[in-house]
C-alpha cells in the first residue's frame, strides 16, 4: 500500500516498524545517531599534500601503490588525483 501511494520513496515495512519503536522510546529527532569508526573520507588537506609529494618524488608509481604509501583507500587516492589534483 504505501510502495503504491510513494513508489520507491516509501519506507520497507520493518523500517517503519523500527522507527514506530524509537518514537515510542521518545525519540525526538529523525536525524541519524553519531556513529564510530574509521573517518567518512581520507580526501583532506594533509592527505592531498601527501599524495602530491609522493606523485613528484616518483610519477611511476600506480595508483594502488600512492595509496598504500599514503595510508589511504585506493579510490580516495583516485578521487584526489582527478579531482584535487587535476591528473588524468
Amino acid at each position: 500500500m504505501m510502495k503504491t501511494a510513494f513508489g520507491d520513496e516509501a519506507l520497507s515495512r520493518a523500517l517503519v516498524f523500527e522507527w514506530f519503536l524509537r518514537f515510542k522510546e521518545d525519540r525526538q529527532s529523525v536525524n541519524s545517531d553519531p556513529r564510530s569508526g574509521r573517518p567518512s573520507t581520507s580526501r583532506n588537506e594533509d592527505k592531498i599534500a601527501q599524495v602530491k609529494v609522493v606523485v613528484r618524488s616518483d610519477h611511476r608509481l600506480t595508483v594502488r601503490e600512492i595509496a598504500q604509501e599514503c595510508h589511504i583507500s585506493v579510490g580516495s587516492c583516485d578521487e584526489i588525483l582527478r579531482k584535487d589534483l587535476k591528473m588524468c
